[in-house]
This record gives C-alpha cells, sequence and structure tokens, in this order.
C-alpha cells in the first residue's frame, strides 16, 4: 500500500475503534451535535428498531469521517447495510451512479476487524475493477485488491495480500475484487488459485459475504440463449459457489437491470427464500397537469396486471382534492408507502423533501420553476454519492422522451396464441420429415423468439412470403425453403378465424 493509504487507513482504525466503543445514546447526540439529522432519511430511521437504528446512526457517521464529511447514506444505502447485518441476501435494483458502490464499503468497514474478514465482489470489467479498487483503497481506507488473469502469481503477492499457505492466516486485503472465471475450472481443466482457495474451508471461514455487480450477466451472460453456448458459463454456475460456501455468508445482487425474467433467473438460483429487495423511488417533474396523467396512466399499464391499479404509480397536480394529495404525498415518502413512481407537477418541487428519489425528469420551462425544482432536490442528492456529479446533465428532457412516431400496430391478443399453436404444429410436421433433422433442430427452421414476432405482427404486414422474410430479416437461401410454407400457415389461420367470427355473427 502507499503511505497515503497507509495514513488513511491508520485514521480510519481510530475513527472505528471510537464509534464501536459508543453506546447508542452517545451515537445519536454525534449525529444531533454534526447537524446530519437534515441530511439523513428521518421518517425511515425513527420506523425502524432500536438495533437497526443504531446500526444506521454508526454507518452514517462512519460514512461521515471516511468521505471528509461530505456523504451520509441514503435510505436505499441503509436498507442495503441493514439486510446485511441482519443476514438477509439482498437485491438492489438501481442505475448507474446511484450509489451502490456505498454500502459494499460500510458493510466491509462495520466488520469486526479483530474478526478478520474478507468480501468478495464480483465484477466483469477490468475497468471497473480498477477504478473500484482505487476508490475502496484510496477513498475508503479498505485494503483491497484485484483478481484476474493479469494479477501475479507468484508466492509472495499471495501471500502478503490473499493467504499465507504456510501460516494459514490470511494477507492484508479484505476486500477481493474478482472476475467470476477465477473461482472455477477453465475449459483447459485448471483451478485458479483463488477458486483452490475458496474451496479451502480454513479460508472459507474468513468470507463473510458476496457481492455481484452487474448481476444480469447471471442471465444474459452464463445462459445459452437462442440455441447459442452462453457467453460466459461462469456466471450461470454461480449457485455452485453458494453450494460450496457457508451459508452464513450473505449475497447481494447489484444491477440497473432486473426486469422480470432476469429477477426471475437470479431468484430461482441465488437468493434465499425471504430476501430483502430494493429498488429506489422515482419522481417526474412535467409542466402540464394532463401529461402528469397521461405518463403516470401508461406507467401503470406497464405494469404486470396483478400490480396495475394498486397506487404504485401515482399522478399528483394542484387540481386534485386535499385528502388525494395528502394520500398520494404520504405513500411516496413513507417507508412503508406503496408508490414507487410519482409523475408530478411543478408544486411538488416547492419545500418538499423526498427520501430516496432516484430519477428526476424534465427541466420546468420558466426560471423561477427551475430554481424551486432544482432546489428542492438539493437536499436528495447533497451529501449523497451523487452529490459530486454536475446536476443538469443528468435531467433529462421528458418533452424528447416523448416524441414518439404512430404507434406500433399488433395482431389481437386473442389470436396470438392459437396462431402460435397452429405455428408449433406445423414446426413439429416439417421437422419430423426434415432430411437433415439429426443436425438441424427445429429452432434453425422457425425460432421461438421468431414464432413470438409472426404472432404479434400486425396481419397487414405479413401478405407474402416476401414479407414475412422481411419481417425475420431472414437470408434467401431461408426464404427459398421455408418463407412460402409459414405463409401458408399464417394465410390458412386467417382463413379459419374468418370462418369461424363470420358464423358467429350469423348466430347473432
Amino acid at each position: 500500500m502507499s503511505m497515503d493509504t497507509c495514513n488513511t487507513a491508520l485514521g480510519l482504525r481510530n475513527h472505528l475503534q471510537f464509534l464501536q466503543t459508543c453506546p447508542g445514546d452517545d451515537l445519536e447526540r454525534l449525529i444531533l451535535n454534526l447537524e446530519l439529522c437534515s441530511h439523513l432519511p428521518v421518517l425511515f430511521l425513527e420506523a425502524l428498531n432500536e438495533d437497526d437504528r443504531i446500526t444506521c446512526y454508526w454507518a452514517a457517521l462512519i460514512c461521515y469521517s471516511v468521505t471528509g464529511s461530505t456523504q451520509v447514506p441514503r435510505e436505499m444505502q441503509f436498507k442495503v447495510v441493514l439486510a446485511n447485518r441482519n443476514g438477509e441476501d439482498c437485491l438492489v435494483s438501481a442505475g448507474t451512479g446511484s450509489g451502490k458502490t456505498l454500502p459494499i464499503a460500510l458493510n466491509a468497514l462495520l466488520d469486526d476487524p479483530s474478526a478478520h474478514l474478507v468480501t468478495l465482489v464480483l465484477s466483469p470489467l477490468k475497468r471497473l475493477q480498477v477504478t473500484q479498487e482505487n476508490d475502496f483503497n484510496s477513498q475508503y481506507g479498505i485494503p483491497t485488491v484485484v483478481i484476474n488473469e493479469d494479477t501475479p502469481r507468484d508466492d509472495v503477492w499471495w501471500s502478503e495480500n490473499i493467504w499465507d499457505s504456510k501460516n494459514g492466516s490470511l494477507g492484508h486485503a479484505r476486500l477481493l475484487i474478482v472476475t467470476v472465471e477465477q473461482l472455477f475450472k477453465s475449459r483447459e481443466g485448471h483451478f485458479p488459485r483463488l477458486a483452490l482457495l475458496v474451496r479451502n474451508l480454513w479460508f472459507q471461514r474468513h468470507i463473510t459475504r458476496v457481492i455481484v455487480d452487474e448481476a444480469h450477466n447471471i442471465h444474459t451472460a452464463g445462459l445459452s440463449h437462442y440455441g447459442l453456448d452462453a457467453f460466459c458459463p461462469a456466471w450461470g454456475r454461480l449457485d455452485e459457489l453458494k453450494a460450496i460456501l457457508s451459508h452464513r455468508v450473505h449475497w447481494v445482487f447489484l444491477s440497473a437491470t432486473f426486469p422480470p425474467h432476469i429477477r426471475a433467473t437470479v431468484e430461482k438460483k441465488l437468493l434465499q427464500p425471504g430476501y430483502t429487495a430494493i429498488h429506489p423511488r422515482v419522481l417526474i417533474f412535467v409542466d402540464k397537469k394532463e401529461l402528469a396523467c397521461r405518463i403516470a396512466a401508461h406507467l401503470d399499464s406497464c405494469l404486470p396486471s396483478e400490480h396495475q391499479d394498486k397506487g404504485i404509480v401515482r399522478h399528483y397536480h394542484c387540481q386534485m382534492s386535499q385528502k388525494y394529495l395528502q394520500v398520494a404525498h404520504e405513500a411516496f415518502t413513507t417507508p412503508e408507502g406503496n408508490c414507487r413512481i410519482m409523475v408530478a407537477t411543478s408544486g411538488q418541487s416547492v419545500g418538499v423533501d423526498f427520501p430516496d428519489v432516484k430519477i428526476h425528469l424534465c427541466i420546468p420551462r420558466g426560471t423561477v420553476a427551475m430554481l424551486r425544482t432544482v432546489m428542492g432536490l438539493i437536499s436528495v442528492f447533497k451529501n449523497s454519492s451523487l452529490g459530486s456529479l454536475p446536476l443538469l446533465p443528468h435531467l433529462p428532457l421528458l418533452s424528447k422522451c416523448l416524441k414518439h412516431g404512430p404507434r406500433n400496430i399488433y395482431r389481437p391478443k386473442k389470436e396470438r396464441w392459437p396462431l402460435k399453436c397452429h405455428l408449433n404444429e406445423w414446426l413439429k410436421r416439417e421437422h419430423s420429415v426434415d432430411r437433415d433433422r439429426s443436425v438441424r433442430p427445429p429452432d434453425l427452421i422457425l425460432s421461438s423468439s421468431q414464432r413470438d414476432t409472426l404472432v404479434r405482427a400486425d396481419p397487414k404486414t405479413v401478405r407474402s412470403a416476401q414479407e414475412i422474410t422481411a419481417l425475420l430479416n431472414e437470408s434467401a437461401e431461408w426464404a427459398a425453403e421455408w418463407s412460402a410454407k409459414v405463409f401458408e400457415v399464417i394465410t390458412h389461420f386467417e382463413n379459419e378465424n374468418a370462418c369461424i367470427s363470420q358464423r358467429k355473427r350469423k348466430r347473432k
């Protein structure tokens, strides 16, 4: 470590030793004396039990100390810390730059130094690993090293930093940023050095948590898709690592990309029942009441049917009743509130503090409205991990987002499943008589995604074999063999469907 890093670590140890011995009342008084209450999510903290609240005070003071009195955690970051301290797995869905790195540092700093605990951070990109290593070492004073294919292989480096196999003791590093390939056997059949260590029972005892950064790679890179092999199979084998490690090891999954199918993969393979899911609230400012209603209605319609009309998305403007405004405001600002997305006019920006707001869209028209909005947001961004970022470049204009072309037209939903059944039956018949069926699976004739495209397409856009080829972006070779047959299946379905509709009309 450099001299600056050593000095930072020494000063940090002194702070930690002092804070670790402070009673809860002293921590609270210290919070008040430092005037941190105005920067903390007070409503969230008041709703916690005493132990969790003391943990949050401890985390806030440590954060305030190691960042040179510039940052305190936000609600989302407190939730990650509490989930870890309470022995729960955690899934965090939050965008880039939202402060997902800070809880990693806080959890490591909250560990008992005498326990000699190690945190594994699985990170996919070398450039990101270098940045994280520098941040953890210099800003937070946590001894951190990167382990990837470029890591030194000599025994001295590994003994000093990771594990001294002769003495059976840890090196100085307490946070290891690694690529997932370092945890499993290589294609050549060799175990990397770290892969052997995580299977060493003595080393395992020191692993306290695993942080999976960019966790969507478990699905996108770790699983096979469209008949192709997985891009990076090691991401899909993290459940094997979890089976190897102790049940006392806590897992945290971080990503900005957790749509339902990716989240389902992570839940199935790696998350314990009852895990903590964290998704910061979203606040959207607009300058017209009608636009607020339209956006809220559209976003609500995008939710799964079981979550629609449940108040998860709400609009807020001055023409609503006082009772509704009060209910909507409480649902959005209180920790137990169910409103996750608020679409509001500029009235919401005047003198109101929103805890844990993640996204803000649309710059108001006038200068006064602009200043009100920005000043209202200062309380959100101040002393947060976003506080050092320029504000305005991160506020995209909503008007640009709404300039869409004509709406796409699709086949009626009631017709899609019957048509897909027709296509599946046809594909099964064709494959059974295909001379190349031993080497050509059905998906190479017409893949599942192509069938989905066909059943969703507007019938008016599928009027010839050539249009089918263009819709599926297929080759001339494929078109010569299959496009006419696929078009025949769709035409037969259309005629059959028309006859059924005609008979129904006659009965009426």
